[in-house]
């Protein structure tokens, strides 16, 4: 995980507010970014994924001021002979719920169903790991035996 964390120096304040993160991977990388002064940051929010057969890009991320997020898909077939031209097609999305509804729905059946964690303390503390190392920020992780 390579860090790029800047000070924009914005309104003259002197604190990290711009970061940008590459996560290697064996044959490809990711990557992620962040602004607090980005305009319209909230209605650029998107997800981008693409693949030797095709794209996908989820814009905005979702439900804003903009409306329903969009999914818009490129096949490696449909551009085929159209190599520089804007080829996608929408695919229709279901309305949007509230933006954590279905995870504090999960996490309600954990504690009162015993439904199992699907994410083990190790997963979540390589998580939380990775984010630190994107943040620049040391790891440094003690365990608290409870």
């Amino acid at each position: 995980i390579i860090p790029f964390n800047k000070s924009t120096l914005f309104d003259g304040v002197d604190v990290i507010d711009t970061g940008f993160a590459v996560f290697e991977y064996k044959s490809g990388i990711a990557t992620a970014e962040a602004s607090s002064n980005d305009i319209n940051g909230y209605g650029r929010r998107s997800l981008l994924v693409c693949g030797s057969k095709g794209t996908i890009e989820i814009r905005p991320l979702e439900d804003s001021y903009n409306g329903q997020p969009k999914l818009m898909l490129s096949l490696k077939e449909m551009t085929q002979g159209r190599e520089y031209t804007d080829c996608k097609c929408v695919v229709p999305m279901p309305p949007m719920t509230g933006r954590y509804d279905s995870m504090m729905l999960d996490f309600a059946r954990m504690i009162e169903d015993g439904k199992e964690n699907l994410f083990t303390y190790e997963y979540e503390l390589l998580v939380q790991k990775a984010v630190l190392a994107a943040c620049g920020l040391p790891i440094k992780v003690e365990y608290i035996n409870i």
